[in-house]
């Protein structure tokens, strides 16, 4: 006689049971995929792109600009951020992000997040992947269109790569000796 055990799939929230053989718990967005952010909740999951909630996996606590190491948990915030992963789909994510109060000197701040710059709403590698679409001879308002931002955004993501890579063209040292 087989013993027929239920089968939990979460899905967008939500969890559904389903006939099966064993239990187990199957993740929509598993943790491989976004590397340093610790998925808290799955909200949507699309074709075109997936809604989740995360929290920053820091590495130790922060340092203080005075170089004290004495803080504590101030505060907590959230960002938006649109970010593509490993595999090459598209998130966008509400990070969890925290500030910390440095006893020593009372300035209060917050943590850096790998692959954000501060105030910025896009991942690097988000913007690398606009300007590789752009490589490709795909137009601003067709990358737009697909990405669900504005062409000026697309612009600016590659006026800066683009000026980024002529800095580091002029940076290259002169040789002493000519001829």
């Amino acid at each position: 006689m087989p013993v027929i055990f239920s089968l939990y799939v979460k899905d967008c929230g939500m969890v559904e049971k389903k006939e099966g053989k064993e239990n187990k718990k199957c993740s929509t967005m598993p943790n491989v995929l976004i590397k340093g952010y610790k998925i808290l909740r799955t909200v949507r999951v699309g074709q075109d792109f997936s809604l989740a909630e995360v929290e920053h996996k820091q590495s130790g606590i922060p340092d203080c600009l005075c170089g004290s190491h004495r803080l504590i948990h101030y505060d907590s915030y959230r960002r938006y951020i649109k970010h593509v992963s490993e595999n090459g789909a598209i998130y966008h994510l509400k990070v969890k992000c925290k500030r910390y109060k440095c006893l020593d000197c009372g300035r209060v701040f917050r943590e850096r997040l790998e692959g954000v710059r501060p105030y910025a709403r896009h991942s690097e590698r988000f913007k690398n992947r606009l300007v590789s679409e752009y490589a490709r001879n795909v137009c601003n308002k067709a990358i737009a269109r697909i990405y669900r931002i504005s062409a000026s955004t697309v612009e600016r993501a590659i006026h800066s790569r683009y000026e980024q890579k002529l800095k580091e063209q002029i940076n290259y040292p002169c040789p002493e000796i000519i001829g």
